[in-house]
């Protein structure tokens, strides 16, 4: 079963949780100091070009940016269901920040055309440009929810070792991300 999502695009959640999830996360942990990361000075700029008076996104658009550069180097071929990760992170990110972009459609495109201050380049993969949508309240909150559930579920793997995978919270988990 899908979730509708706004502009009539179906998510299959099996094939974005945990999976992308997780990946997203291997990504961010390698990213080391994020002022020599090769999105530094597009980061920089976009704090100015979203209207920003924080330094909130800075870190938030190197960790995105990296995740765009990891579809687009690994998975090509899978980019739908990254890309809706993608999105699902821009929109999590952009929350509580007072930005001037329509969204996670604006905001993506304000990336990709911020740039870089050395270069004159951007460096901001557009592997997603054709697959970033609004995501409506109703998706949103189901995917914090997964994501959280997820993160539970994961929590009582590590540390309790008589905690086993066929646990009935783990398994009310795998069988929301399949019929969702």
């Amino acid at each position: 079963m899908t979730i509708p999502v706004s502009l009539n695009i179906d998510i299959h959640l099996d094939s974005i949780f945990p999976r992308c999830l997780k990946e997203y996360y291997d990504v961010i942990s390698k990213i080391g100091d994020p002022s020599i990361n090769r999105f530094n000075n597009v980061c920089s700029g976009m704090r100015s070009y979203l209207g920003l008076k924080k330094h909130g996104f800075y870190n938030s658009c190197i960790d995105l940016s990296n995740y765009l550069e990891h579809i687009k180097d690994n998975k090509p071929n899978d980019k739908i269901s990254y890309c809706t990760y993608f999105n699902f992170k821009l929109k999590d990110k952009l929350n509580g920040l007072q930005h001037n972009c329509e969204g996670e459609v604006g905001c993506y495109a304000k990336m990709l055309s911020v740039m870089d201050g050395s270069t004159g380049k951007n460096n901001v993969s557009n592997i997603c440009k054709d697959h970033i949508n609004v995501l409506d309240n109703a998706t949103f909150s189901l995917f914090q929810m997964l994501k959280g559930l997820y993160y539970k579920s994961h929590e009582l793997l590590i540390k309790d070792e008589e905690f086993q995978r066929d646990n009935k919270c783990f398994n009310i988990y795998e069988k929301l991300c399949k019929i969702c």
